[in-house]
This record gives structure tokens, C-alpha cells and sequence, in this order.
């Protein structure tokens, strides 16, 4: 079962998380930012590009070896990864609407990939981007987690 993302952060919020919400023109930078950040430079094609960020707008679509980010891990591999993953600061962004929709979560430590799991086609990031946590709709796919490597 899963639920919408707005019921999540009133979820988190309850636990005395604090949340914001991104405008468009934010939320809409940020994606590009991500697909910037993560995606290696010789694969941001105009193809993939629309894939993440147009089309339907799934960043996960990045998430392809052949394509997009290489070194990710995926299932309960990316689980394990991203609960021990240091959290602070993070941007969730729902996938799930056609208009750029993002939060900006303070201290995302106490999110767990058990509290992600009931949500679909989100992306949860660091401010910074050293990291990413993607939820796809799909049941054979994902969720996927990679983390820079400096």
C-alpha cells in the first residue's frame, strides 16, 4: 500500500521533523541540479535528459548502467545503504505530479528506507548532493541508492 507524499511529511512533521515546501522554480532547479550532480557528464544526453526531467520526469531513469549513474546499488542493498547513510539536511521530491513538487526536510536522520517504503516515485537527496535515494512504481525496480564518491 502506499501513500501520497503530502501524508507522509504530515507523518514526519508529527515527529517533530521540521519540513518546508520548495516552490516550482525551486523545485524545478533542484532536478536539474540532480540530474547535474549525479549523472556522469559523458552520459547527460538530451535522451536521458528528457527521461528524467520531462517526459514523465522519473529521476530514476538515471538509475540504468547503460545510460545514466553507473556505481549504484539496488533493492535491499540500497536499503542497508541508505539507513546507514548519515542523514541531515534533505530535498524529497514527488515524482508523482506533473508540476515540479519538492520538500526541504531538516535533519532527515530519523527517516528510514522502512518509513520510504510506502511511498512511489520519490527521490530523496542531501542538500549538498553527496547522496540519492530513489523509489520507483515499479515492483521490480529499485529503490536505488548512490553516494558520491570524493
Amino acid at each position: 500500500m502506499s501513500i501520497r507524499v503530502i501524508d507522509f511529511i504530515n507523518q514526519i512533521q508529527k515527529k517533530d521533523i521540521k519540513v518546508s515546501f520548495l516552490s516550482s522554480d525551486e523545485s524545478w532547479n533542484h532536478k536539474d541540479e540532480w540530474f547535474k550532480n549525479f549523472v556522469p557528464a559523458d552520459k547527460q544526453g538530451d535522451s536521458l535528459y528528457t527521461a528524467c526531467l520531462h517526459l514523465q520526469g522519473f529521476l530514476w531513469n538515471a538509475f540504468d548502467k547503460e545510460i545514466g549513474i553507473i556505481d549504484y546499488v539496488e533493492g535491499d542493498r540500497a536499503r542497508d545503504a541508505f539507513d546507514e547513510q548519515c542523514k541531515m539536511d534533505a530535498i524529497l521530491l514527488d515524482n508523482n505530479t506533473k508540476k515540479a513538487t519538492a520538500y526541504r526536510i531538516n535533519d532527515a536522520s530519523m527517516i528510514t528506507s522502512e518509513d520510504l517504503d510506502m511511498l512511489t516515485d520519490i527521490t530523496l537527496t542531501s542538500v549538498n548532493f553527496e547522496w540519492t535515494y530513489s523509489k520507483t512504481h515499479e515492483p521490480y525496480a529499485g529503490p536505488y541508492f548512490y553516494k558520491v564518491q570524493r
